[in-house]
């Protein structure tokens, strides 16, 4: 995840080569992590961490893309060629879920 304008924003190849594949399921995960407790900042696997965030809505902002397009997509159209190779080698080569049926993960790019 990372900030812009003051929006946490989850990675594009978290976004559109692993959520893509179960929407459903990272939806309820999403949903889930506020039932926890308050939190003040999200420590991430990799990249700049802790990353400070003023509550929980912080975090949901970040998977908004999982309900349809975003009024600030976080990739260009221009990029879609990597990540359809990169879903098209997953599939093809067995090594992951195929994309969701209907999720439309190029939804509102730019």
């Amino acid at each position: 995840m990372y900030f812009r304008s003051r929006v946490t924003v989850a990675n594009w190849h978290i976004m559109y080569v692993l959520d893509a594949r179960a929407p459903d399921a990272v939806r309820d995960w999403v949903k889930s992590i506020p039932e926890m407790g308050k939190f003040d900042r999200i420590l991430t696997a990799h990249f700049a961490s802790p990353i400070a965030v003023s509550g929980s809505e912080d975090f949901l902002n970040a998977f908004k893309y999982l309900d349809g397009p975003t009024s600030d997509p976080p990739i260009s159209c221009k990029d879609w060629e990597l990540l359809d190779g990169l879903n098209a080698f997953i599939s093809d080569n067995k090594l992951g879920a195929p994309v969701k049926a209907g999720f439309d993960y190029r939804a509102g790019c730019s």
